[in-house]
């Protein structure tokens, strides 16, 4: 059922990233000819809700067998008029916001990736990110450049900075995080940091906005009705720091973390460690955010 909940979702959520209209959903899966009914109807199920949920259409698609599942697809959508929003555009001093809090589906797959099976069969149930497709559609006017962020936000962060020629300054609060997501990592008694780091993101939407438009920005966001998560601001100087209290700027390497687990060579037992090991060189260990 998440599977087929976040194959239609991921789709979608690159079509919020240039605030798009959707058309709809074609999917493509191969499957194995054995695989089990029940699990075949539970992926239906899941596509079909989440395209629901977002009142799309799931046009059609094609059905392969396969030895092992292979799930794909893509969304549809059109865009009228001008601006086109893309990942370029951020310039220094452009301020740096996320659609929502993050870090649950961190949270999950790290559950899932040290084997806390009840904690990661638990977040399962509550990891049900939405594409912000209605919210990639009213920033259109407003912001500098946007991306989808189902990378998570330093990689999507380390993607912007190199297409943009910019650095980030970070001011990282607890507010930033989810809070069902900060709660699940101290149950495993993990700290907060790999909620920024990892690779399975929210597909929240990252963007920036200049500083003239600052204001106004804010002001339309109350009439809209919904908040975004500042979460810092663009800079001349390269490279991703954070800002987090009681301790000094941290810098991220982003290419680091983006490459990461092709540097293992797709290997999630090597990855884990890797990855662990690189907060407690940045000194992360045992910090906890906000």
């Amino acid at each position: 059922y998440t599977a087929g909940w976040v194959l239609v979702m991921a789709n979608l959520s690159d079509l919020a990233a240039v605030g798009a209209r959707p058309v709809g959903f074609l999917n493509a899966l191969s499957l194995p000819p054995d695989w089990d009914e029940r699990a075949h109807q539970r992926l239906a199920m899941g596509m079909a809700d989440a395209a629901e949920t977002l009142g799309v259409y799931i046009l059609g698609g094609d059905l392969n067998e396969a030895t092992v599942p292979v799930l794909s697809g893509t969304a549809v959508g059109w865009i009228e008029g001008a601006p086109v929003v893309t990942r370029l555009g951020a310039k220094p001093g452009d301020r740096l916001y996320a659609t929502r809090a993050i870090g649950l589906g961190n949270a999950y797959a790290t559950a899932f990736l040290m084997g806390h099976t009840n904690v990661a069969h638990r977040l399962e149930a509550l990891y049900r990110p939405v594409a912000r497709l209605a919210q990639g559609q009213q920033l259109r006017p407003w912001v500098s450049a946007m991306m989808d962020g189902s990378d998570g936000l330093v990689s999507s962060l380390d993607q912007l900075a190199r297409l943009n020629g910019v650095g980030w300054e970070v001011d990282f609060v607890g507010s930033a995080l989810d809070p069902v997501a900060r709660q699940f990592m101290r149950e495993m008694a993990l700290p907060d940091w790999a909620l920024l780091c990892g690779e399975h993101g929210d597909y929240e939407l990252f963007f920036t906005v200049s500083g003239c438009k600052q204001a106004a920005f804010e002001a339309a966001c109350e009439a809209w009705n919904w908040k975004p998560v500042p979460l810092g601001v663009a800079a001349a100087a390269p490279g991703i720091r954070l800002h987090a209290d009681g301790c000094k700027p941290i810098q991220f390497e982003g290419s680091f973390v983006r490459n990461l687990l092709s540097e293992c060579g797709g290997n999630w037992r090597a990855f884990v460690p890797a990855f662990w090991q690189y907060g407690h060189r940045l000194g992360l260990a045992d910090i906890q955010l906000g």
